[in-house]
């Protein structure tokens, strides 16, 4: 089986700290995300960065689409800048 391991940093870039917060990974195909996976950021605070994984993948749950990580895909946390919460991996 081909896999990969996979670790993200996750940074708070805003002077507040951060908590309960959650961390996701999807396969995007042809623009509809299917979650993965999801790990829990208990607590970061402002202006660190935790590396979190390794985050463990195989081919058959990759698929044919795109990875794509999320922090906060529900949009429960307050931020300043929305725009930086997702990274697409390919």
């Amino acid at each position: 089986t081909n896999t990969v391991k996979i670790w993200v940093p996750v940074v708070n870039e805003g002077l507040l700290d951060a908590a309960s917060v959650r961390l996701g990974f999807y396969r995007r195909v042809g623009g509809s995300d299917t979650l993965l996976r999801e790990q829990g950021i208990n607590f970061l605070p402002g202006g660190t960065v935790a590396q979190l994984g390794p985050f463990e993948f195989t081919q058959a749950e990759w698929g044919t689409g795109v990875l794509v990580v999320k922090v906060d895909a529900n949009d429960t946390a307050s931020e300043c800048d929305e725009d930086d919460n997702e990274l697409v991996l390919g």
